[in-house]
């Protein structure tokens, strides 16, 4: 396919991307890598939860860090960040560890808080730090999600490699 490529050398990695999606900077100096929309314009949504852009794939990679930047075992980040109770509003619905291109990697779909729907996320887990990627909406019952966005989401899923 003639996709393109993200690269980030910070976290030392890299994805491939469908044509028909634009790569706009992560916002958060502590989380979002590359935000990937339809749009070639960044909305202007002005403090506004990134949800709000619709149809997005968010690729992120961050230090396994906590509330106060508590360094955290992987174990205790999927409980916090992925929690079955729903405490702090999102609520993991399915977890289960899958296998991509040899690598271990949970994937959840999850309620978002906030934001009408779901995503979906897997997240790589490698030393003291997390790589991971989500499909927002992510709804296979009402069709809010196209098939389209979802095989363009697991396919960029499956071109996550190491660059060092």
């Amino acid at each position: 396919d003639n996709w393109k490529t993200y690269r980030n050398d910070q976290y030392g990695f890299e994805i491939k991307y469908p044509t028909n999606w634009y790569e706009h900077p992560g916002q958060n100096p502590k989380g979002i890598s590359v935000l990937l929309l339809k749009t070639k314009e960044l909305p202007n949504l002005d403090g506004t939860e990134t949800y709000a852009y619709g149809d997005q794939i968010v690729v992120k990679a961050s230090d396994l860090v906590g509330r106060y930047d508590k360094k955290l075992s992987k174990e205790e980040y999927i409980q916090e960040n992925f929690p079955d109770d729903g405490f702090g509003g999102d609520v993991s619905i399915i977890k289960k560890w899958v296998n991509i291109n040899n690598m271990e990697m949970l994937r959840v779909e999850q309620t978002v808080s906030g934001a009408s729907g779901k995503t979906l996320r897997y997240i790589y887990f490698k030393n003291d730090k997390s790589y991971s990627f989500y499909l927002y909406p992510y709804d296979t019952t009402n069709g809010s999600t196209s098939k389209r966005n979802l095989e363009d989401f697991e396919k960029l899923v499956s071109t996550f490699k190491f660059t060092n």
